[in-house]
């Protein structure tokens, strides 16, 4: 009987820990889904109104306003940088895209996480990699060039007396 009543509570005890981790899914999902709609709205405030993007002056001019700043940092936002903040946000062209600023800013929000350390770290070697050989090949290139000028600046005097030095030590080798 008591293994029975065990079995119950059991059950019941993983039960309820099973839905409060789905309650726990749903409503992070719910909180991101809600975080995502606030940024659409931000992105729509803040981009010109032709254009739908964002560019660096405009972004560092919205972040000047103190309340805009104050907000972003209830989003788990530091806006203190806005240059570099734009520069993670951008592609390159010159303008964020909505997509751009919802994925940067996703990126940027809390804390860093180990993964993205990780990462960051794995691009960082293979960029010293990279640079290393590109370092090498041009030094490589660069003494090549070198000895070629040295070649090319040599007087034909000294180039005569360096074959005569050459002719005469491959003489001596011949008659030993």
């Amino acid at each position: 009987m008591l293994r029975v009543i065990s079995a119950v509570f059991l059950k019941d005890t993983l039960d309820a820990a099973q839905n409060d981790a789905e309650q726990l899914v749903m409503d992070k999902m719910r909180t991101q889904s809600e975080y995502i709609q606030k940024l659409e709205e931000i992105f729509r405030a803040i981009s010109c109104s032709k254009s739908s993007m964002i560019t660096e002056a405009r972004l560092i001019e919205i972040f000047q306003n103190p309340k805009v700043a104050a907000y972003f940092q209830t989003l788990d936002l530091d806006v203190q940088e806005s240059r570099a903040l734009f520069h993670v946000l951008d592609n390159g062209d010159g303008e964020i895209s909505l997509d751009e600023f919802i994925d940067g800013v996703m990126r940027c929000k809390g804390p860093a996480r180990a993964i993205d350390q990780v990462a960051m770290h794995a691009d960082m070697r293979q960029i010293d990699m990279k640079l290393s050989m590109l370092m090498r090949s041009i030094d490589g290139k660069y003494k090549a060039a070198e000895e070629e000028d040295r070649a090319a600046r040599a007087s034909p005097a000294r180039r005569a007396e360096k074959m005569m030095v050459f002719r005469s030590q491959n003489t001596m080798w011949s008659h030993q």
